[in-house]
């Protein structure tokens, strides 16, 4: 099955190295950001005092800066090689070091501007309600959520891509025609996003529900043929369909507020293993943080493995609705070759960092189907 999707053996090779490589760098950058993290911790075991004398608002934005900052730099080099010159040396990027420094700087005050924010709701969600903090801290972490999943693609995308409408008639109304055959009622708006600048890679997705929701396709999807288009775009509308964005946005904050009432019930145990610690100092923001990222690492597999279910659903949606079926099974062996992707990575990576099926197991299904 691989050789079928990667006619070229040393294309096919390259994309398995390029994978690994990508994902050994993934492993071994975080778990040297959660050594990192630890130290940090218990290193503020003994220097709490620093920003006692700040209301709690402030300790925490202070600490989330102080915390983060150091994060980044011990980060850099990895992030640097992996997302910049291995993708680069595999010919699969156009960007320039100017543009992805600038935008990893953007990310980077994003990311700081929202820690900050929340570090500091947290210690004074704490301080005024010591026994429901976790309740308001939930709901407020929630509307987050909330504002991202529906406005995420048209405030925080647009700093990094450019969008526009989709444009050409002949696709438009072939997608239409789609439309009406599954009998989707529902708003949903194509935009293209312009990555050309980025790198030669094609993708879609959706974003957004209700009112906000939209389909996204690269610029590069407008290369296939209308057909395969047609592919892409019902396999999009499947999510839609079923609403997996919302289901999505209902599963993350029921986990978040899961991981805030039993992260409440080890701060109020005696089993937390850091001895004589003021369980509401602003040092609980970096414990806090500890815990998260064992609680993701404990879930993530779950999440992981009903979002590849999802993407089953969507390419068997697809399949009964789209005109000429082949074309499901060509644009997928396209789209794994032009974004250098693994058709059969280890089971390992799959269960850990895979939010789709392998396509060796997405074409193997459909051709089964089909057959």
């Amino acid at each position: 099955m691989e050789k079928r999707i990667y006619e070229d053996n040393t294309k096919l090779i390259l994309a398995k190295k390029y994978q690994n490589q990508k994902t050994y760098l993934t492993v071994i950058s975080s778990a040297i950001l959660f050594l990192y993290t630890i130290f940090f911790v218990l290193f503020f075991l003994e220097q709490d005092q620093i920003l006692v004398d700040y209301a709690p608002f402030f300790s925490g934005i202070y600490y989330f800066i102080i915390y983060y900052v150091l994060r980044t730099l011990l980060a850099f080099p990895f992030e640097i090689y992996q997302s910049f010159k291995l993708p680069k040396k595999i010919g699969i990027s156009n960007e320039t070091f100017s543009l992805w420094i600038t935008n990893q700087f953007k990310s980077f005050v994003l990311v700081l501007f929202f820690g900050s924010f929340a570090s500091g709701l947290l210690l004074i969600c704490i301080e005024n309600y010591p026994d429901f903090w976790w309740v308001y801290f939930s709901v407020l972490i929630s509307g987050f959520f909330i504002f991202i999943f529906l406005f995420g693609q048209t405030i925080i995308a647009p700093l990094f891509f450019n969008f526009e409408k989709l444009s050409d008639s002949k696709i438009e109304k072939s997608l239409l025609n789609l439309r009406e055959n599954i009998g989707f009622k529902g708003q949903s708006d194509i935009w293209v996003m312009k990555t050309k600048k980025y790198g030669d890679y094609a993708n879609a997705f959706i974003s957004g529900f209700g009112p906000t929701r939209k389909i996204v396709i690269t610029e590069s999807v407008l290369e296939y043929n209308p057909e395969e288009i047609e592919c892409i775009v019902a396999h999009e509308l499947a999510h839609l369909y079923f609403s997996h964005n919302l289901l999505l946005c209902v599963y993350k904050i029921v986990s978040f507020i899961g991981f805030f009432y039993i992260f409440k019930l080890l701060l109020d145990s005696e089993y937390l293993p850091i001895n004589d610690l003021d369980i509401y100092s602003v040092n609980t923001i970096g414990i806090l943080l500890i815990f998260f990222l064992i609680f993701n690492f404990i879930i993530s597999p779950i999440f992981l493995m009903v979002s590849r279910k999802m993407e089953f659903a969507c390419d068997l949606f697809a399949l009964k609705y789209v005109s000429n079926q082949s074309c499901l099974i060509s644009v997928l062996k396209k789209l794994c070759t032009r974004n250098f992707c693994d058709p059969n990575p280890p089971y390992f990576f799959k269960i850990f960092f895979y939010t789709h099926p392998p396509f060796s197991e997405r074409i193997k299904r459909l051709i089964s189907l089909m057959n």
